[in-house]
């Protein structure tokens, strides 16, 4: 073994592998007890697992010698009041007796004892003094107690484990009053409370998505109201006096330093504003200053978040006789879902992306609105500062793209990498893969570049690398992306949290966390709404109270001069004015010190005095008319409110909150936009003045920099699931199964069809099913029947004649199909290339599907001139196709909305069913199958006006998955 302490320990007991131990042989070792002294916290008790483990693996006939183990036992918690003192053992024996009081401990002074040392010399001798009640040997009692240590510890336990930590009941602990202890018991009632508290230390909550240290952070800052800096040491100095903190400054400090990170990868929202250097992207964070020399105070958002109004209806915990954190924070959209969540504990591990607040806030709006959370779109994965690609690979994966540009034949530049790729370790690994660049001797994958240059900075990525001919070409057969790690994958399937009744609890997608989160925090802001209108009738009654006691000593109706305290009270109480109106301090939303500011310190005599302090307190210009008047302005401003607060409801106050978040986004994405612009202009300013002095290297680097920006961007590879291009292939192989390839250069290649074509409106590219419907759609169409002409589409059945169709000039339809040439699509909109390519190439096909029978009329041959409408619908069309996609515009927190909407309507119309018109004339003619799109959506785009219903007959459709027996 490698390990210095198991090899000291063996030395020192003078222990031999493979040896087995008995009530004999264990006379050979140096020691007769191991006796264990650990802290006596939940870390303590896992140092004892460890080594009860570690036994039981390589010796594990010692552990059944009874009293060769043993564990030393310090208090944890001692209360004192006197000469009175209780010590415990564990926590929740202590929060046990502190519950028996009511959780009323005043009197006693309490002190938590975090380890060994915390206990002085005197302390010391007298756990000592008495051995019997602190010392506690382990026992052997049978099978089970090995069947335990195993489920604690076995790699092959995992899901065992799971089990054992979710069975576990609140509230369990050993009484060391009992004397032996078996390592079942050990196992049951003591290294699972470790177990569960590693858990609640590396999983984040539903409700709030903060770890109980993160939670601490946030409740110091909201305590002490932090709008100016203060170094991070002292606010780690601060949290850990007012929280009841446990452990180490360092871990708590860089929780601090986590919560203030900005840069890609880290937080979408970060709570705390970072005053100095708290890390970059160049890696990950590890380049954070000391927190002795950066700055650190509330972001401006994160009140937003988190309002203020929350904090007197939330659970709040005890902890050293002090009243710390809350069990959770109730955030107006899921920051689990927002800044994400990593952690690796017992038995259980957690992962969750991140996600655009944005697209939470809109999805929160609908659930409002009552849509159903079935009907919800998934959302997907996002990064603020990230200008790489994000797609879905399957029900639960996503590939997180780079982007690389070709400049040249030989040149690549590489301006972004995959979210949470650090740039420094990438650089490196660049380099090794240069020729002559300290290529590692143990690398597999030889180098492959001719050069490397990094013109980047902290928060953007600007690789240009040289390629030779050769390796571009294989390269290029490789993929780009993938010879350069330009991907990664992010899974879904890890949504570990726990729910607001601390259990953990696995989700399946984030909509179902979205759904869980919307319905508890709802039912919060009915108890908020409850609680206001409570506070404003108070207010309201205080109010008059003042307003009528002012009135009353004004007027000589109560004296209150020259008399004592208690008369006075007694005549307010006669009056009855109202009592027991003292300012009431919310937990965590300001100093305990600065309120208790307030208190009349000089207030003396019976207790009932504190309450009329409201009204015995007030200044003596209060008695001016300007203050009555002002009195009564403030009453009837709380009534208007209180009318307001009964008129709302707790949807209402929710899109409140919601409106007030979206606009703290919107600043914050300007201020990031001005930064970003200052940041670019002063870069330009540098590199002109430089270019001037007569820096060819400086003068080089612009013009590569206008290279970039116009070099054209490598296109991703192709995801496993091709729907974009399949989902045209199998409409195209429904309506030409012949696979004419001079009429239809874009048709299947001669193989089997086994997906079915399934189109959806959401972000993610179509996906497909079984192959049932599709072979049964391909079975119905016979290749080998003659193709007819193109013929017009003619009246429903009931009409004695063709109808000419027109669309209504406001909104011409598009017309797909003309006479003696193949058609191309017309589109409203010239803004969507894809959805003209799939249209045209789906008309294309429909043209060349049948061959005209021996029985076709003369009318089949022609069809009527295209309408005006049309003619400028195709014009548009080709203008479109001929033109270029408008440039989205990216913010840091989703597109602009003008881009959005471009967006939207385009992946609407491209998603859009195509329909195919199914009639006949005759038993001696039969007609085309009119290829539609139904322009409803189109017309209420373009026309707001009402449109007037058409005197003409209407085609009946149906869908293209439905068409069958296509028969000339």
């Amino acid at each position: 073994m490698d390990n210095a302490e198991i090899n000291a320990l063996k030395k020192i007991l003078g222990l031999q592998h493979n040896k087995v131990y008995d009530r004999n042989t264990i006379k050979t070792l140096r020691y007769g007890r191991v006796l264990i002294m650990t802290d006596q916290d939940h870390d303590g008790s896992h140092i004892k697992g460890l080594l009860v483990n570690f036994f039981h693996h390589f010796w594990p006939s010692l552990v059944k010698v009874p009293g060769f183990l043993a564990e030393f036992l310090t208090p944890i918690v001692k209360c004192t009041r006197k000469k009175t003192e209780l010590t415990f053992f564990t926590i929740p024996e202590y929060v046990k007796w502190r519950t028996s009081l009511e959780n009323n401990t005043s009197g006693w002074k309490i002190k938590y004892y975090k380890g060994l040392g915390s206990s002085t010399a005197e302390e010391a001798r007298g756990y000592f003094s008495n051995l019997d009640r602190h010392v506690l040997e382990f026992h052997y009692s049978g099978e089970e107690d090995f069947a335990s240590i195993d489920l604690a510890f076995s790699k092959q336990k995992v899901q065992q484990r799971k089990e054992w930590l979710s069975a576990f009941q609140e509230g369990t602990y050993f009484d060391h009053e009992q004397g032996a202890l078996s390592y079942k018991t050990f196992v049951d009632k003591e290294l699972i409370l470790f177990s569960i508290a590693d858990n609640e230390r590396s999983i984040p909550g539903l409700m709030d998505g903060l770890k109980p240290s993160q939670r601490k952070v946030l409740f110091s800052c909201f305590k002490r109201n932090l709008k100016t800096e203060i170094k991070v040491a002292q606010l780690q100095g601060y949290t850990s006096e007012h929280t009841a903190y446990h452990h180490g400054e360092a871990s708590l400090m860089a929780t601090i330093i986590g919560l203030a990170q900005s840069f890609c990868g880290s937080n979408n929202i970060n709570f705390l504003h970072p005053a100095g250097q708290f890390g970059t992207r160049l890696q990950g964070g590890k380049d954070a200053a000391s927190p002795r020399y950066i700055f650190t105070r509330l972001s401006k958002i994160t009140r937003l978040l988190f309002p203020m109004e929350d904090d007197a209806i939330l659970d709040y915990l005890e902890d050293d006789g002090v009243s710390i954190e809350p069990k959770y924070y109730a955030p107006v959209i899921p920051t689990v879902l927002v800044n994400g969540a990593e952690g690796i504990g017992t038995g259980w591990s957690s992962s969750v992306p991140c996600y655009n607040p944005r697209v939470l806030i809109e999805l929160i709006r609908k659930l409002l609105n009552e849509t159903p959370v079935e009907d919800l779109e998934e959302p997907q994965p996002w990064f603020r500062h990230h200008r790489g690609t994000v797609r879905r690979t399957g029900p639960n994966n996503y590939e997180v793209h780079g982007e690389v540009r070709r400049s040249s034949s030989n040149k690549l530049v590489i301006t972004e990498l995959p979210a949470k790729t650090w740039t420094n370790p990438y650089k490196e690994w660049l380099e090794s893969m240069t020729t002559g660049g300290g290529h590692p001797a143990d690398s597999k994958e030889p180098p492959f570049l001719v050069d490397v240059r990094d013109g980047g900075t902290e928060t953007e990525v600007l690789f240009t690398l040289e390629v030779s001919d050769a390796e571009m070409a294989k390269m290029e057969d490789v993929g780009i992306h993938k010879k350069l790690r330009l991907s990664s994958s992010i899974a879904t399937s890890n949504l570990v949290l726990f729910d607001e009744k601390r259990r953990l609890r696995k989700y399946e997608n984030a909509r179902e966390i979205l759904a869980c989160f919307f319905k508890l925090r709802l039912e919060k802001y009915e108890e908020r709404r409850l609680y206001l209108l409570k506070m404003l009738q108070e207010a309201v009654e205080i109010l008059e109270n003042k307003v009528r006691f002012i009135k009353m000593v004004v007027d000589g109706k109560l004296k209150v001069a020259k008399k004592k305290k208690d008369e006075i009270i007694a005549e307010l109480k006669r009056l009855k004015f109202k009592a027991n109106a003292e300012k009431k301090t919310k937990k965590g939303s300001g100093d305990e010190e600065e309120d208790a500011a307030d208190v009349d310190e000089a207030s003396s005599g019976p207790s009932e005095s504190v309450n009329y302090d409201y009204l015995l307190s007030m200044p003596l210009w209060s008695l001016t008319l300007e203050r009555v008047q002002k009195l009564i302005a403030d009453r009837d401003q709380k009534v208007v409110e209180m009318s307001n607060m009964e008129k709302s409801t707790a949807k209402d106050i929710y899109r409140f909150d919601l409106d007030r978040l979206s606009e703290g986004l919107d600043a914050l994405d300007k201020e990031d936009m001005e930064q970003k612009r200052a940041t670019k202009a002063a870069r330009s300013a540098a590199t002109n003045s430089k270019s001037r002095g007569g820096s060819k290297k400086k003068t080089l680097a612009v013009n590569e920099d206008e290279d970039v920006e116009f070099a054209e961007v490598v296109s991703l590879p192709e995801v496993k699931m091709k729907a974009a291009k399949r989902t045209a292939k199998v409409a195209v192989a429904s309506v030409n199964p012949v696979g004419d390839k001079r009429s239809a250069p874009n048709a299947l290649p001669k193989q089997r069809l086994t997906k079915k074509m399934v189109i959806s409106d959401s972000e993610s590219e179509p996906s497909f099913q079984d192959d049932s419907e599709e072979e049964e759609l391909l079975a119905d169409v016979k290749p080998s029947e003659p193709r007819p002409k193109a013929a017009p589409a003619k009246a429903p059945a009931a009409a004695t004649k063709p109808t000419k169709t027109t669309a209504p000039k406001s909104a011409p339809k598009p017309s797909f199909f003309r006479q003696a040439a193949p058609v191309e699509a017309a589109a409203d909109d010239s803004d969507d290339e894809l959805e003209l390519t799939l249209t045209q190439r789906l008309a294309k096909k429909m043209m060349i599907a049948e061959r005209p029978g021996p029985n076709a009329s003369s009318k089949s041959a022609t069809t009527a001139k295209a309408s005006k409408p049309e003619k400028q619908a195709d014009a548009k069309a080709k203008r479109g196709r001929k033109g270029t996609a408008p440039k989205v515009v990216k913010s840091p927190f989703g597109v602009t909305p003008e881009a959005k909407r471009t967006k939207t309507t385009a992946k609407a119309k491209a998603t859009r069913l195509v329909k195919v018109d199914e009639r006949s004339s005759d038993a001696d003619e039969e007609s085309f199958g009119a290829l539609s799109i139904s322009s409803d959506e189109e017309h209420d785009e373009k026309d707001p006006t009402p449109r007037k219903r058409s005197t003409r007959a209407r085609k009946p459709t149906t869908a293209i998955s439905e068409v069958r027996n296509l028969k000339p």
